[in-house]
């Protein structure tokens, strides 16, 4: 230990483990719920935009092969260029 009270690692000479406190054991079990109610249906839709039309609402086979089909079909078959100059026109003189 040094003259500063630290040993050579960086860590205080007085420095125990620490323990978890309640308070602090529940605020982060907390924001790990608030972030996966965030995250999950972001990462839902992202999962469903790559899946096959006949698999998008099936939640229970999370396994399949991607395909990107439907952003063919966006941009292809739905004239998606035409609706999202559309879309930038009417912002721009709002």
């Amino acid at each position: 230990m040094s003259a500063t009270g630290y040993r050579a690692s960086g860590w205080p000479a007085s420095d125990r483990r620490r323990r978890l406190r309640p308070a602090v054991l529940l605020t982060h079990l907390v924001l790990i719920a608030a972030s996966l109610s965030i995250l999950l249906p972001v990462l839902w839709t992202l999962r469903t935009s790559f899946a096959a039309s006949h698999l998008a609402y099936r939640p229970a086979d999370l396994r399949f092969a991607p395909t990107l089909d439907n952003y063919a079909k966006l941009f292809v078959a739905e004239s998606f260029q035409k609706y999202f100059w559309n879309d930038s026109a009417t912002k721009s003189l709002a």
